[in-house]
This record gives structure tokens, C-alpha cells and sequence, in this order.
């Protein structure tokens, strides 16, 4: 099921109606999870994946559950432990070939475990739920019903915002209260620039990136690298930020709206501020469960003030390495996050140095600059954009050689330096796309995209973020 096929909006569409109407109203926890169970059924195309959802959705409740009634240190790691390698052999250890699927769709094929579509983000919430029962920070009354909705709420199913509890148990206790044209005149074009980044922006950007990896375009193989880098990178952000919009919109009409994941990436002032925007769901994540306690513990072992600065820097290197493998346990992605690893601690340490050398006040000064700010936001996007090219580059022996990857990269570099030059003169687009007219041009093109060019829009990669 796709994002924008017909039983993805029928079953939006029905939870939306369902969850505003007066027995919704007064029932919303039993509507939501109704809902959040339909659209699971839906999008869960094989038996052996329901599984593996409900197994380690169980072990988690179990954990959860054990860790509450005692605070005992090692039980924590130990089930954190446990829940992280069942998702490690869903997603790796599993065989692959034909696998049961339900009646639906016929005989499956693939592997279960990289199939099973909306594991990750189970695994992030159940994680979360584990540590904050163990610290007391869970409301008490966390039953079994609500559970299972927060886990597989259908707003968050398949590729997150990740919702932390107490936000989704405040937007589920609390009805909508406003008329419905209100709520449609509020959110309605928030969903329709959702479908219009999902399917027209990412799918021409997609069918970009697929002409510049077709043999013999007749284009140079250093444009075809620098052309395909940013198509990639720009589908990615469309598709991925489009479908957050989607989902904030019809949270939005329900009173349930999760948290935003995007800020505009692409107009990042380093890499640090890349992932202060990019994923911000998941960047928090990391930060509150695995930055924020390991660079405590190595303070706790070192902690003199000199040596702070670069224990951060260690710090952020070994969280962006996880996430990094955190897509899989392959040398692509290890790579991937060996990148995003080093992007961030280098550029951590870069700030300590410059700091130290100019001051904080010079330093600052430094980055105000026109051209500095240009450059570094365009040296920060182009590093991100490389780093992305670990998700999609199999084989690199295959994609050029380094004369070819030499010459992408300066143009990359040049085009990067000319749109950041020009985002700096062009006003926010985000207040202008939310405008009557715009939503009903946005809307007008997304149909003749869809419909008049016969055309659908390209994959959302659910399982890799």
C-alpha cells in the first residue's frame, strides 16, 4: 500500500470521520486503535511480518512491565538488550525466499525480516517506553489497549515521526472540538502540499535520478554523478518531509498531530545544524537515548574541562555511526555511518577550535559573514549529500571513476554554492504554499501528475528511515 493509493485514503478518510464523529468522540481510544489495527492489516503484506510486529511488540510489554516493579540496573540493559537483537534478527539473520503472506496479496517474496515495514519505529517506542517506565517518567495507568495503539498508531506506522508517550497520550485523551470546515480550512493544506511533495516534487526528482543511472543518456559521467547526488537528495527530503505533512494533517483533524521531522534541511549552517532539521524525531531520539548517556558517562570518567569538548565530539561520532548502522548491518551502511560520524565530530571539533582561536564573539562574527555562511552551508549540505549516496550506490566500483567522482564533486560543490547564494534572496516558501491559491494549484498539478501523465509516486524507503 502506497501513500497515495486508494486504501491508504479510504482508511485515513474513514479514521478521520470515525475519530470527529460523537461516538468517536466519547470512544477515542477504542477508534483509534480500531484504526491503527486496519491500517497495520493493511499495510502488513505477510503473516511471518505480523510476527515479528506482535512478538517484539510483546516482549515489550513484558519488559516494560518488569523494569516498573523493579529499578534493578542490569534488568534494564538486559531487556534493552534483548528488544535490540530481536530487531536485529528480523532485519538480518531471518532467510529470505517465499514467505506466507495473507490471503490479500497472494505469495510474498523477500525477506521478512528487511520486509516487515514499521519494525524500526516499534522498536524505537518500545525502547523509549523501557527506559522511562524504569524511570518512573510513565503515567501508571498505561494499559494493554493503549499500548498496542502507541506502538501502531496509524498516523506513525510506517515511517514514524517518533511520538514519545506523553504527547500521544495528550493528543489521544483530548477530542476535537472545533467545526469540521475550520479544522479542513487549518490542515487541509498542510495535506495537500504533503501529497503534492510526495508524488509530483519527489516523483520528478526520482524519475531524474533514474535517467542519470540509465546507460548511455549521453551525458558525462561527472554530471551524471553530480546530477544524480542531488536528484537523490532532493527526492529523499521531498518524499520523506511530504509524507511527515501528510500525517501532521490528518493528526491535525483528529487532534493527534505528531511532532515535526523537518526544518528546511537544506538551508543548514553546518552539519551540526543539518540534524537539528533533518529527521528531527529521530536526531532527538538518538540524543536523549544514546548521546546524552554515553557523553555523561565518559565525563563521569574524565572530566576536566579541556578534555569536554572533544568527549562530545566522541560522543556524537559513536551515536551517528549507530544510526548510521541503525538501517542495516552492511558495509554500505556502516559506511554511512562512519560518514555522518565523522561529519559531526569533525565539525565539532572545527567549533572548538575556531572558538578557542578567534573567541566565541570572533568566531560568531566569522559566521555572520556573507560569503563564510554561503560557503559552509554549502560545504555542510554537500557532505550530507554525499553521505546519502551510501543508501543508494551498491557497488562504487561500478558508479565512476575517481577522475569522474573528483570532477562531481567540485560541481556539486559550485551548484550548491549557487543555490545557497540565491536561498539567501528568496523568501520562506513554507507560509506561501499554505496560501487558497497555492493549495489549489498544488493540488491541480498533483492530479494531472497522477492522472493526465499516468504517473505514481516514486517509493517512500519506509524500512531505511
Amino acid at each position: 500500500m502506497t501513500v497515495v493509493s486508494l486504501p491508504f485514503l479510504l482508511i485515513f478518510g474513514a479514521a478521520t470521520l470515525a475519530l470527529r464523529s460523537p461516538l468517536g468522540r466519547i470512544h477515542r481510544l477504542p477508534a483509534l486503535a480500531i484504526a491503527s489495527l486496519v491500517f497495520a492489516l493493511a499495510s502488513t503484506e505477510a503473516v511471518g511480518d505480523a510476527v515479528c510486529l506482535l512478538a517484539m511488540a510483546a516482549t515489550g510489554w513484558f519488559a516494560v512491565k518488569a523494569v516498573r516493579r523493579n529499578k534493578n540496573a542490569w534488568l534494564l540493559a538486559g531487556c534493552l538488550t534483548i528488544i535490540v537483537v530481536e530487531f536485529v534478527a528480523v532485519r538480518q539473520l531471518l532467510p529470505h525466499g517465499a514467505i506466507s503472506s495473507w490471503p490479500l496479496y497472494g505469495p510474498v517474496y523477500g525477506s521478512v525480516l528487511g520486509s516487515t515495514i514499521g519494525l524500526s519505529y516499534v522498536m524505537f517506542r518500545v525502547l523509549h517506553l523501557i527506559v522511562d517506565a524504569h524511570g518512573d517518567e510513565l503515567p501508571q495507568d498505561v494499559g494493554l489497549l493503549t499500548y498496542f495503539t502507541y506502538l501502531f498508531c496509524y498516523l506513525t506506522f510506517l515511517a514514524g515521526p517518533i511520538q514519545r508517550f506523553p504527547e500521544f497520550a495528550e493528543g489521544y485523551g483530548e477530542a476535537p472540538t472545533g467545526r469540521h470546515l475550520e479544522a479542513m480550512r487549518q490542515w487541509g493544506p498542510t495535506i495537500v502540499t504533503g501529497f503534492f511533495k510526495f508524488a509530483v516534487i519527489a516523483g520528478l526528482f526520482f524519475g531524474l535520478f533514474n535517467w542519470t543511472q540509465a546507460p548511455g543518456n549521453g551525458w558525462p559521467p561527472a554530471v551524471d554523478l553530480a546530477v544524480g547526488l542531488l536528484a537523490y537528495a532532493t527526492y529523499l527530503y521531498a518524499s520523506f518531509a511530504g509524507y511527515t505533512d501528510i500525517v501532521r494533517g490528518f493528526g491535525g483533524l483528529v487532534g493527534l498531530v505528531p511532532p515535526e521531522n523537518f526544518d528546511r534541511p537544506y538551508l543548514s549552517a553546518d552539519f551540526l545544524d543539518v540534524w537539528s532539521r533533518w529527521h528531527i524525531s529521530l536526531s532527538e531520539w538518538f540524543k536523549l537515548y544514546v548521546f546524552n548517556p554515553l557523553t555523561k558517562a565518559l565525563i563521569a570518567v574524565n572530566s576536566r574541562p579541556a578534555h569536554v569538548p572533544y568527549l562530545g565530539a566522541i560522543g556524537f561520532f559513536v551515536t551517528f555511526l549507530l544510526m548510521g548502522l541503525w538501517h542495516g548491518l552492511t558495509p554500505r551502511y556502516a559506511l554511512y555511518g562512519l560518514m555522518l560520524g565523522l561529519g559531526v565530530s569533525v565539525n565539532k571539533l572545527y567549533q572548538v577550535a575556531m572558538g578557542q582561536w578567534l573567541g566565541r564573539r570572533g568566531y560568531q562574527a566569522l559566521a555572520r559573514q556573507g560569503l563564510y555562511a554561503t560557503a559552509a552551508r554549502a560545504l555542510a549540505v554537500g557532505y550530507f549529500v554525499l553521505a546519502l549516496a551510501f543508501l543508494w550506490i551498491v557497488d562504487p566500483a561500478t558508479a565512476g571513476t575517481p577522475i569522474d567522482w573528483l570532477a562531481a564533486l567540485g560541481l556539486l560543490f559550485l551548484s550548491l554554492l549557487v543555490l545557497c547564494t540565491l536561498a539567501a534572496h528568496v523568501p520562506a516558501l513554507d507560509s506561501i504554499m499554505a496560501t487558497p491559491a497555492a493549495t489549489m494549484i498544488q493540488l491541480a498539478l498533483l492530479l494531472v501528475y497522477l492522472f493526465g501523465a499516468h504517473e505514481t509516486a516514486p517509493p517512500l524507503l519506509y524500512q531505511f528511515f
